[in-house]
C-alpha cells in the first residue's frame, strides 16, 4: 500500500515530512535539549553536591570547554562536508556518539575525590568530551539533517520552530 502523496508546500515544492517524521524529530532535539539542560546544572553540583570551590576554577574550566568547542564546532562541521553525500552523510555520527556521550555524562557526575587539582583536571576534561566533542558530535549532523530531509522551506521551518500544523499532517 503507497502513501498518499503529502502535496506542495506554499512555494510549489512537494512534502515529504510525516507525523512519525515529525515524531522521530522530536524525540532527537529532546535527547540534545536533556544534555544541554544537565550540563546547565552542574555548576551548582559541583559547588553544592561535591563541594568545589565555587571561585575561579569553575569559572574558567567552563570558558576554557567554551573556546575549545568553538573550534570543534567548525571542525565537525569540516569533517561533516567531506562525509560521503547523501541522507547516511550525517547518521553515524549521531550513532558513534550516542553511547559515549551517556558514558561521559555519568562521569561528570561522579567526581572522585582526588584533590581539589585533580578535581578541577577532571570535571575540565569530561567536560571537554561531552560538551566540545560528542555534543558537537551529535549536534551538528542532527541540525543539518533537515537540509537533506525536505527540500520544502514550509517544513524545514515548522521542524526548526516546533510549530504544530496538524491539519497539514498525514500518516
Amino acid at each position: 500500500m503507497s502513501k498518499k502523496p503529502l502535496g506542495k508546500d506554499k512555494f510549489g515544492v512537494q512534502k515529504v515530512m510525516r507525523v512519525k517524521d515529525y515524531f522521530g524529530d522530536a524525540t532527537g532535539q529532546f535527547a540534545l535539549n536533556a544534555m544541554s539542560t544537565l550540563v546547565g546544572q552542574l555548576t551548582y553540583f559541583y559547588t553544592d553536591k561535591v563541594g568545589m570551590a565555587a571561585g575561579g576554577a569553575i569559572a574558567t574550566m567552563f570558558i576554557v570547554c567554551k573556546i575549545i568547542d568553538a573550534f570543534t564546532d567548525l571542525i565537525m562541521g569540516n569533517i561533516i562536508d567531506h562525509t560521503k553525500p547523501g541522507k547516511e552523510k550525517y547518521r553515524p555520527w549521531l550513532l558513534k556518539a550516542g553511547i559515549p556521550a551517556g558514558i561521559v555524562m555519568v562521569l561528570m557526575f561522579t567526581v572522585p575525590k582526588i584533590g581539589d587539582v585533580g578535581q578541577i583536571i577532571y570535571v575540565t576534561i569530561t567536560n571537554i568530551l561531552l560538551t566540545a566533542v560528542l555534543y558537537t558530535a551529535m549536534a551538528i549532523p542532527y541540525n543539518s539533517l533537515m537540509t537533506v530531509r525536505t527540500n520544502s522551506q514550509e517544513e524545514r521551518a515548522s521542524w526548526e520552530h516546533g510549530e504544530q500544523r496538524p491539519v497539514m499532517w498525514q500518516v
